[in-house]
């Protein structure tokens, strides 16, 4: 095994078995730290530590995340060199592993409701582990309409990404959404683009935004929703569809 604490950059020996990444910086208070493979977010922590033990090779690169840096999405506070790691030369051609999540799914069957703004309609059903939710929202002027599909958390591990798979009757943007009970139901959002095609959707925690005001969500262990949502920010009065959705994993 390798332990990786360099700022500048480094090459791992490609026969590592496994390799841990361990990351500090002195930052604000209500910052947070990413650990990225190939782009990709694997792991997230508030504060300036993070530490992420893997087997699975790649390039991989830290990122510090401070709430109040402009840009959409927001530029990172901090980016460190890449470091490189080729995998045993032994076994070049195998393919690299799907996403694994080091925790079951806290997201059974038959838990799935729905809440709607008043005139909205929206119904759920599960069939064969498909959830699938129809919606139609209220017609006439722009009302703030909303239909969501929504399941409650049960002070679930920490996670870094929210994961499913998803269709839609017709093309769609959806938004996903975590809301905290204990921070005033206040949410945080992310939209993805859904059509008839079942797709992987994979939702880092830290891209993220506010529904309402600026900042980064608190700790996702004190997640008490989590939302799918159709709204007026993507969609008109009167919209109607079914979207459909498995396999949700909430990912550490």
């Amino acid at each position: 095994a390798a332990t990786v604490t360099s700022p500048m950059g480094a090459t791992i020996p490609s026969d590592a078995g496994k390799v841990k990444f361990s990351a500090r910086a002195d930052v604000p208070a209500d910052a947070s730290i990413l650990l990225l493979r190939n782009g990709e977010v694997v792991a997230w922590r508030s504060g300036g530590m993070i530490e992420h033990e893997t087997s699975r090779p790649g390039s991989y690169r830290v990122e510090v995340m401070d709430p109040r840096a402009p840009g959409t999405p927001q530029i990172p506070w901090v980016l460190s060199n890449p470091v490189f790691w080729s995998g045993p030369h032994s076994a070049p051609s195998a393919p690299a592993p799907g996403p694994v999540s080091s925790s079951p799914s806290p997201l059974p069957d038959g838990e799935w409701h729905t809440e709607t703004s008043s005139g909205s309609r929206g119904s759920v059903s599960t069939d064969n582990a498909v959830v699938r939710f129809t919606y139609e929202l209220a017609a006439g002027d722009p009302a703030s309409q909303f239909a969501a599909l929504v399941h409650d958390l049960r002070q679930p591990p920490e996670f870094s990404t929210i994961a499913f798979r998803a269709s839609a009757a017709q093309p769609a943007r959806v938004s996903t959404q975590l809301r905290y009970a204990q921070d005033g139901q206040r949410r945080w959002r992310r939209s993805f683009y859904v059509d008839q095609n079942e797709r992987e959707v994979r939702i880092p925690v830290v891209r993220l935004r506010a529904a309402e005001g600026a900042g980064q969500p608190p700790s996702s262990s004190r997640a008490t929703s989590l939302l799918l949502v159709i709204d007026l920010t993507n969609a008109r009065p009167g919209a109607r569809g079914r979207l459909n959705v498995s396999d949700v994993r909430l990912e550490e």
